[in-house]
């Protein structure tokens, strides 16, 4: 088996067993967990050797067939290792991929292996290198340079409308891969980013399975509106100014939950004033970046992974029963006022101890907690495959996540879908194209309560009162019972469905050394459509008067001061985003002075509309409009819609000398619809110095110090000031009128806002020093 298979087992060559039927359901287990690789095969009365049942190579270099006739074909390829010196990189592993077949270079950097087909792929892995990934394609000698761990120092950052080389960037930035937010077992990406990376503070104030997304500060607050930072996903903004009714004010919101985690490539969090200048009309709070994962050169890989598991709350109180509650009321009372009459009779105290379980309805002692799920099921599933050639590259993915609530109603789905392609149309032209996808959906309680309410209400329940008769029956607590909003037919739920895209068309321009352009159109959309039905609140009410008991069902007004009858609402929404991008780039060294110059000319159109119904008192318990009552009293409808742009202008232009000397100016130009003519345009400027302290002459003498870089940046940046047409006055139309002249009832209006010509933009002015260090080949760094 060992010779024989690409797999190494430990042991021997074969293994003694009792062939009862504990081994015949692992060996029946571990055929299917290999997809039948392997068979056991009995070589005496109670041994077996585990051997392969396919066609797999067994050695020489021409090939040739096992004993069940299978045809195989195996060939050996040789090469060299060496570092970017040319010197040998002596024990650097050479494996094959998705194998254990490997081997070791020897003290010339030489190396050996045997390879299954011409289609595979071999990795070269050495500590302190970066591992490569090579083809074999039809090679019989490899030779493979491997670059030192100290290259990621110059590793290309993300940044505004476009990258930069760390070690020549003057701003402050942070950079989170893909994979260390995607291994997270959490639903959205607000909630992966806490704890890693610096300068940024997260802060979750719900745990509800749809509404648990947590706020984002990049070095706190530097506005007196909005605190959030702006959103970019794949070069696009994708953050929008909405009103927030629970907070009266405008917020600024993104897309940003509805990636899928395991499709980000990196996440890059711009801080200072220098990094987040190309942004200035909404980047007074920092910027995130999100790159989605692109297709890289060669043959397909596919990836499949999941997780199940189960959550439970941080902390949940543990309650009273009812004969512990009845003391404390009393010891309550009693520290109050000695002299004051107790609420609970002794007796009383003793027959709920004694009594309960004999008598239940007459004694209860309720517990809410016995409602709530402690132990929640969550489960993801994402499937990817990725390749490509020198003229085409593509990644495409899919992803499912669903998540469990504390209580039985309550939880969240999501579906994700995401393309990337890459193509080199011809030596000088490059076309990119993008579409992400998410379909969520979110249920929840009667939609005239919530999660929290039912909380709120559990947690007030007197353990003296029943939840549950005897009979299966639920009970009152002062006209309010949890079990009716659990057990009733209300609920709400909640679809959204969230589509960005982006194309663009990159050409190099001949006639100038280091130019290009490129052009950008994204076209985004989000649907969202909500559905809630609320049903009466029923308990039922015990007369302890009667033998044997009896119980009157009746309708609770008091659950969130609910009607009592029944209502239908449904809302719909559309929101679309236009972005149209035109760059042109610049990069061009001359000796050891590097020059860089970005210009780019950026437009952006959105539109929404909402419609909204509600009907009550329903004759049949049908959930649809139609259904419900036709008097005017009993229906409600209205709607709404919204149109904006923005458009704005960006320049940087860099310097370095021999990546020692580092300077950049870089600003925004922004109109916003928002401002009134004369007040719509704002400049938002930063420039930025840097000096590569370790590149100096008297520094190369310190081995342990990779990188020291001092930097300091001024700026500006700005946001939004409160909410659009300021500048206007509001008005209102009301249901009584005037009369004019021959005494003809006009229309009445009122002014519900006074405008305010004077609003613009909020700006943020920051000024930053820092250092940037790396030392012992990158163990620490500052």
């Amino acid at each position: 088996m060992k010779k024989t298979s690409p797999f190494l087992l430990p042991g021997p060559d074969s293994c003694r067993v009792k062939p009862g039927r504990i081994f015949k359901f692992w060996a029946f287990l571990f055929s299917l967990v290999f997809f039948g690789l392997f068979r056991f095969d009995a070589v005496a009365q109670d041994s077996y050797t585990p051997s392969l049942a396919g066609s797999f190579a067994i050695d020489g270099n021409s090939g040739g067939h096992d004993g069940a006739g299978l045809i195989y074909s195996q060939r050996r390829i040789t090469g060299t290792v060496r570092d970017e010196l040319g010197d040998p990189l002596i024990g650097a592993t050479v494996q094959v991929v998705g194998t254990v077949t490997g081997a070791l270079t020897d003290a010339e950097g030489r190396f050996t292996l045997d390879i299954p087909n011409d289609n595979a792929m071999i990795m070269v892995s050495f500590v302190g290198y970066i591992t490569q990934q090579v083809p074999v394609a039809g090679k019989t000698t490899i030779d493979v340079v491997l670059s030192s761990t100290l290259a990621s120092l110059d590793e290309v950052v993300v940044v505004g409308y476009g990258t930069q080389r760390r070690t020549t960037m003057t701003g402050s930035v942070s950079v989170v891969k893909g994979d260390e937010v995607s291994k997270v077992p959490v639903s959205n990406i607000t909630n992966a980013m806490a704890g890693k990376l610096a300068g940024v503070l997260t802060r979750q104030s719900g745990g509800q399975p749809g509404a648990d997304n947590a706020e984002i500060f990049v070095r706190g607050v530097a506005t007196t509106g909005s605190g959030a930072p702006l959103v970019v996903i794949d070069g696009i903004i994708r953050s929008r100014s909405e009103y927030d009714g629970g907070l009266g004010r405008y917020v600024l919101v993104s897309n940003i939950n509805q990636l899928d985690p395991s499709t980000i490539e990196s996440v890059t969090v711009l801080k200072d004033a220098a990094a987040v200048a190309p942004y200035g009309m909404a980047a007074a709070n920092g910027v995130i970046l999100i790159t989605t994962k692109k297709g890289q050169e060669g043959l397909p890989t596919l990836t499949f992974n999941t997780y199940y598991g189960v959550q439970q709350p941080t902390y949940y109180p543990d309650l009273l029963n009812a004969v512990d509650y009845m003391k404390l009321r009393n010891e309550a009372t009693l520290n109050g006022n000695p002299d004051a009459v107790l609420p609970f009779d002794p007796e009383v105290i003793n027959n709920y101890a004694s009594l309960n379980a004999s008598d239940p309805d007459r004694y209860p002692s309720s517990n809410t907690k016995d409602l709530v799920n402690l132990s929640i099921p969550i489960q993801k599933y994402d499937i990817s495959i990725s390749g490509g050639s020198q003229k085409m590259k593509y990644f495409a993915g899919a992803g499912y996540y669903g998540q469990k609530g504390l209580f039985e109603k309550v939880n969240y789905n999501r579906f994700n879908l995401n393309l990337n392609l890459d193509a080199n149309v011809t030596n000088t032209t490059k076309m990119f194209l993008s579409i992400i996808g998410s379909h969520e959906r979110t249920n929840d309680l009667d939609v005239a309560s919530s999660a929290s309410q039912l909380f709120r209400n559990g947690y007030k329940f007197i353990p003296t009162e029943a939840i549950y008769y005897s009979n299966g029956l639920w009970g009152q607590f002062a006209g309010n019972s949890p079990v009716a909003v659990l057990k009733g037919d209300g609920y709400e739920h909640v679809d959204a469905n969230t589509i960005m895209t982006a194309i663009s068309v990159e050409q190099q321009l001949s006639f100038i050394k280091g130019l290009s352009i490129k052009g950008t159109f994204s076209y985004d959309t989000k649907l969202d459509y909500q559905k809630g039905w609320h049903t009466p609140f029923y308990y039922y009410a015990i007369n302890l008067n009667d033998t044997p008991y009896t119980y009157a069902q009746q309708i609770s007004t008091q659950e969130g001061n609910v009607p009592a009858y029944t209502y239908l609402t449904q809302q719909d929404s559309r929101r679309r985003n236009y972005t149209y991008q035109g760059y042109i780039n610049y990069a061009r060294a001359f000796g050891q002075h590097e020059v860089t110059g970005l210009v780019v000319a950026e437009a952006r159109n959105n539109d929404y509309d909402y419609l909204y119904a509600r009907r009550n008192n329903f004759a049949v318990g049908i959930d649809e409009l139609s259904l419900g009552s036709s008097s005017k009293n009993d229906y409600d409808n209205g709607g709404s819609s919204s149109v904006g742009a923005q458009v704005g202008y960006v320049y940087r232009v860099g310097w370095n000398y021999a990546n020692k000397y580092l300077a950049e100016a870089s600003g925004r130009y922004d109109g916003h619809y928002y401002f009134a003519p004369g007040k719509r345009w704002g400049y938002f400027p930063a420039f930025s110095l840097g000096w590569r302290i370790s590149e100096e002459s008297f520094m190369q003498g310190l081995q342990w110090l990779d990188n020291l870089k001092l930097r300091a940046s001024w700026g500006k940046s700005g946001n939004l000031a409160g909410g659009p047409y300021q500048y206007l006055s509001g008005y209102t139309l009301a249901g009584n009128g005037y009369a004019f002249g021959s005494g003809t009832m006009v229309q009445e209006a009122y002014v519900t806002t006074e405008n305010n010509p004077n609003i613009t933009w909020e700006i943020s002015q920051k000024s930053d020093v820092g250092f940037e260090a790396s030392l012992w080949e990158s163990l620490l760094l500052i």
